[in-house]
């Protein structure tokens, strides 16, 4: 073999980039099947206590307490606003 012969050295390269893009790969699609079952486990998990949360505790409803601390800045902005 010829070594030194321009096609086999780009037919190496091509091979040599190949297999490293593929080990890489294979390693980031391993990285993304953890990061969706962590995901998948996260949410789970939250809605599980949240249901559990809502079901045995009194937790006010953030509806009610949005809606009156809106009225209440708009009151202050109402109140100084000039009077034209």
């Amino acid at each position: 073999m010829d070594f030194h012969n321009p096609l086999f050295q780009r037919l190496a390269r091509w091979t040599l980039f190949f297999l490293l893009n593929r080990q890489k790969n294979i390693a980031l699609r391993k990285m993304a099947h953890f990061r969706t079952l962590t995901f998948t486990t996260g949410l789970a998990f939250g809605t599980v206590a949240g249901a559990y949360i809502a079901q045995n505790y009194n937790v006010p409803n953030v509806r009610e307490c949005f809606n009156t601390l809106y009225d209440m800045v708009m009151d202050i902005e109402r109140a100084s606003r000039k009077n034209d």
